[in-house]
């Protein structure tokens, strides 16, 4: 699963997806409280346009149904929710890259 968020690297509209483990750099000063600081660009989501365009109409609110798709043994679920006010997607995939067993 990818939770995939909408943001600006550069002043340029990006996707970014976390999932899985985040590298953060530690800011270790005695008297401050440890803050972690995430690298945007590690995180830039790469998407198909056809992808591209279907998450720009759900975080500019003008699709808001899922989105599903299968190919040779190979799923994807883009499914948009609101959390707190604010919109993202999750994004589930499948791949069955060297086969299936017990085929």
């Amino acid at each position: 699963m990818i939770l995939i968020v909408p943001d600006q690297i550069d002043n340029k509209k990006v996707f970014l997806g976390f999932g899985g483990k985040i590298d953060t750099d530690e800011e270790t000063a005695v008297d401050k409280p440890k803050q972690k600081r995430v690298d945007k660009p590690q995180f830039k989501y790469s998407a198909s346009r056809k992808e591209r365009e279907y998450l720009e109409k759900v975080f500019a609110g003008k699709e808001y149904n899922y989105k599903f798709s299968y190919d040779k043994g190979n799923y994807q679920l883009y499914f948009p929710a609101l959390i707190n006010g604010r919109k993202i997607v999750l994004y589930f995939s499948d791949y069955q890259r060297y086969g299936k067993f017990g085929s």
